[in-house]
């Protein structure tokens, strides 16, 4: 499970720790990643990263 600070995600740490992420898998012989995420903001960073969404869980509304 990886965290990243609100106010670091302008900085490209996001990018960085995705390609890192992504070069171990290739390295391991991946060839598929599952991203989970409890933000509605990292959705369209995934997608701007090549992600495709194929599923969606909804929380509970406030």
């Amino acid at each position: 499970m990886l965290w990243l600070r609100e106010d670091a995600g302008q900085d490209g740490w996001g990018r960085h720790l995705l390609a890192a992420a992504e070069a171990v898998a290739v390295d391991r012989g991946c060839e598929q990643i599952i991203v989970s995420s409890f933000t509605s903001q990292a959705p369209g960073f995934h997608q701007r990263c090549g992600y495709v969404e194929t599923g969606r869980i909804e929380g509970p509304s406030s």
